[in-house]
């Protein structure tokens, strides 16, 4: 019973835990799946994945280890909402910083592109359609915008916090505690995350889409292609006959 009313006293903070682990697998799986779409948009040896070729690389090694030691340090002040939006506002910082040295590295290698292919061959089709799907994805989708809105929401809760420490007398007389303040901070952080990843998943759908059927498209290139290679063999098999 006393683990029961534990349950029911931390509520706020659950919820916020699981926004959390929510957040860092989506993280963790989804750059994976990406850094595997980076590696389909070029032809088989001559994909820019050479690491000497990557603008602000050394930049790229201190944000990959900033970012796990952010996670860690969110999960530690999940109790402190304040804190642990001030550790949100990092992370959106880093996020902006790696959102910025993907697309400088995109454009680059993306106006550097060069198929080399024969003009028929339908593989210069598949790779220009997967480029373009990238492109609708870091490039035009406004990701900037997404991550400066949930700084500003997550600036805005922040301040919230702060009121009844700052403004103790004229939040009392609206009811608006010490406790009541903290368990409203940690719901809209959690919003606020979840809001995030909600429009990160509607973009990852749409550019999964459009690569699944610049796929479907290339298989049935292929597929025609292989039928008239076929048509003239079976024709000079049938006169034989």
């Amino acid at each position: 019973m006393a683990n029961y009313w534990f349950l029911l006293d931390q509520w706020p903070g659950i919820i916020l835990a699981f926004a959390l682990y929510f957040w860092f697998w989506s993280y963790r799986t989804h750059t994976q799946n990406e850094i595997e779409i980076l590696d389909t948009l070029y032809p088989e040896g001559r994909s820019p994945s050479d690491w000497d070729k990557i603008t602000n690389k050394r930049i790229v090694r201190y944000l990959a280890v900033g970012i796990v030691l952010v996670f860690m340090l969110l999960a530690a002040l999940l109790q402190h909402p304040s804190l642990f939006a001030l550790i949100m506002l990092a992370l959106s910082c880093q996020d902006i910083i790696g959102n910025e040295i993907l697309r400088d590295n995109l454009r680059r290698t993306f106006s550097d592109f060069d198929c080399n292919l024969p003009p028929d061959d339908p593989r210069c089709e598949l790779y220009n359609g997967r480029q373009l799907a990238a492109r609708h994805y870091w490039l035009d989708r406004p990701q900037l915008l997404r991550i400066a809105i949930m700084m500003i929401a997550t600036v805005a809760i922040l301040a919230f916090s702060l009121l009844p420490l700052s403004f103790a007398a004229q939040t009392s007389g609206f009811g608006l505690t010490m406790s009541l303040t903290a368990t409203l901070t940690v719901l809209a952080l959690a919003c606020i995350i979840v809001a995030n990843e909600f429009v990160m998943r509607r973009w990852r759908a749409a550019r999964d889409d459009e690569l699944l059927s610049v796929e479907i498209a290339f298989d049935e290139a292929m597929s025609a292609r292989a039928t008239a290679a076929a048509g003239p063999t079976e024709s000079l098999e049938a006169k034989q006959d």
